[in-house]
């Protein structure tokens, strides 16, 4: 039984995303999932699309309330339609670190890591780069992973907190909370006798 409702949720969420992606995003459901994603974990907030050649390995640039902290979410995603069902492979995790470790060194790594990346998003990276101030303790929060794959605990690097690599399982709790805040409320049922 516990199978059968995973499946519908699944299957939900996939007609979700499709339908974002048919309306928004013209059939591209990785780009509809990161869509999804921040109106689910965030709200109504401004954010740039980065996906695409050279991106360096960032796919979405969140910009949050200059009182939050962190202001901005630096985000990497990968969309598998089979929720679940693979591992999240070892060079996805090597390739977030490797954007972590730029942001987090400062001065040569990021110029280096700026340097692989495509001229038109340069400028967007850089007002994340200003807003990650330096106070670590704070601003490795503002990275995060999210994927519809399994979790590989010992691909997991420790610069950023546990909680900011979103796996499949967590993204269908999220899809269940999302579903409740937008799911209409039923009217009242008045018989008349």
């Amino acid at each position: 039984m516990e199978d059968i409702k995973h499946d519908l949720l699944v299957s939900e969420f996939l007609d979700c995303i499709q339908e974002r992606a048919d309306k928004q995003f013209k059939g591209k459901l990785h780009q509809a999932f990161i869509d999804w994603y921040i109106e689910a974990e965030f709200g109504p907030l401004k954010w740039e699309f980065t996906d695409g050649p050279n991106d360096g390995g960032i796919d979405a640039v969140i910009w949050r309330k200059s009182e939050d902290k962190p202001s901005v979410i630096i985000l990497q995603s990968k969309f598998k339609a089979k929720i679940g069902k693979a591992t999240l492979p070892q060079s996805d995790y090597k390739d977030f670190q490797r954007v972590v470790n730029a942001f987090r060194s400062r001065g040569e790594a990021f110029d280096e890591f700026l340097e692989g990346v495509a001229p038109e998003i340069r400028r967007i990276y850089l007002k994340a780069f200003k807003l990650v101030d330096g106070n670590w303790l704070t601003e490795k929060k503002a990275f995060r992973l999210i994927t519809t794959s399994k979790r590989i605990p010992r691909y997991e690097f420790n610069l950023i907190p546990q909680e900011n690599f979103v796996y499949g399982e967590d993204i269908l709790k999220l899809y269940r909370q999302f579903r409740r805040v937008w799911t209409p409320k039923a009217r009242d049922l008045v018989l008349t006798i």
